[in-house]
Formats: structure tokens, sequence, C-alpha cells
């Protein structure tokens, strides 16, 4: 149903309008970003990295809500009302490395550096939405000296490093830390050795798999 409001003052002219949105339109969103989200997710996989914000985007559109921004699932009214995917164990605290259990790395062979688990990673598990998207911790410094929640790993790759906007600063210090750190380095047929780098895009990536894997299992898609 369309609701048009027009307001006019004396002297200067004002207009505001607003519109209402069908449940067909806001369901062809709907459909729009998760079809962005998968295509996105195929071109990654076929080894076009690029295109990790992009998927970030998606995840950001249908999810996020804050302000007056309404996530394409609150519209729909879903977001808080179904299982999502989780691949990531309870971090260890105690734990001396970097903590990244949504990605695995490969080495010794034709390519060495990051990839996404998908559906074929050691642990899944289904949690709410606010554990899923605000609370648990996707990643982490030594002994837990930096962490980053699903919610603050899109933000910063939407908002500030590609998806949305590119900034020339980075405000998110454990964003930083996690993408811009060779957390590994790997040497090759005698070659200088080389940092691993790439840890926040195969991440996001991951992030798109639970996501589309909890779609699918609500029969959403």
């Amino acid at each position: 149903m369309m609701d048009l409001n027009c307001k006019t003052s004396v002297g200067n002219y004002m207009m505001s309008m607003t519109y209402q949105k069908t449940p067909l339109e806001i369901d062809r969103a709907f459909e729009g970003q998760v079809r962005a989200l998968q295509s996105s997710c195929r071109g990654f996989d076929e080894g076009e990295e690029w295109e990790a914000p992009r998927i970030a985007s998606a995840i950001h559109i249908l999810c996020h809500d804050a302000g007056r921004t309404t996530s394409l699932l609150t519209q729909k009214g879903v977001r808080n009302s179904i299982d999502f995917v989780t691949t990531v164990m309870p971090l260890n605290p105690n734990n001396l490395m970097v903590s990244h259990d949504l990605v695995g790395i490969t080495m010794g062979g034709a390519r060495n550096g990051y990839f996404a688990f998908l559906g074929d990673g050691p642990f899944l598990r289904t949690v709410n939405f606010n554990r899923w998207w605000k609370q648990e911790k996707i990643a982490a410094g030594p002994q837990m000296s930096w962490s980053l929640t699903r919610k603050e790993l899109i933000a910063s790759v939407r908002n500030q490093d590609g998806g949305g906007h590119v900034d020339a600063q980075l405000s998110n210090d454990a964003y930083v830390k996690l993408s811009r750190t060779a957390h590994w380095i790997y040497e090759q047929d005698g070659q200088p050795p080389q940092n691993m780098m790439g840890l926040e895009h195969f991440s996001v990536r991951q992030i798109g798999w639970e996501l589309e894997e909890s779609l699918r299992r609500a029969s959403l898609i």
C-alpha cells in the first residue's frame, strides 16, 4: 500500500515523502540479495578473492539492524525465529596462537594459504541469531588479547574495507590485527618466506556459507 506524506512551508518549499514497500517487494529484495550472496560466493571459490567485500555487503543487508537501518531478515519477520549454523568451536582463552576456526590452512601442495571449510569443517551446530551475530567470537589473538564477532568483521569489511566504502583508515583495532598481520609464514621450492594473508576474506566466505546454509535449513531459499 502506498503511503505518501507531503509537507510545505511558507518561504521555503519542503517536501517529505515516504513509501511503504509491499511484502512482495521485500521478498524480491531478499531474493536478490541471496542471489548476490550466492554469486559472489561462487566467484570467490573460483579464485576471485576480491568478491569477499561483496559477500560482506550482502550479509550486512540481510542481517544488520541499527538505528534506522532494518535488515531484510527483520523485515521478513524471521531473523529471531530461525536457527543459525555456526562452524566455530568455543575459543580457548589460553591459546598462545591466533584462533580462526572459520578457516583452515593448506600448505605443501599447489596452493599455500587459507581456505574456508564450508560444509566440511570439524564442527557444526545451530544457535540463535544474537549469539551467532553479536556474541560468538570467530577469531581471537593469543590468550584472547583481541577478538572479533561476525557482526564486527562484516561491519569492518563492508563499511571501511571495500564492501560499501573504502576508508583511508580502519577504526577497529582487532580487525586490523586480523587482516593486516601475517599470522603464518610459509616457504616453497626454495623461494623466500611468504606472508600468508587474506584471513579476513576467507572468514567472510565461511560466514556466507553459514548464512546460506541457515536460510536453506529454514526453507527460506
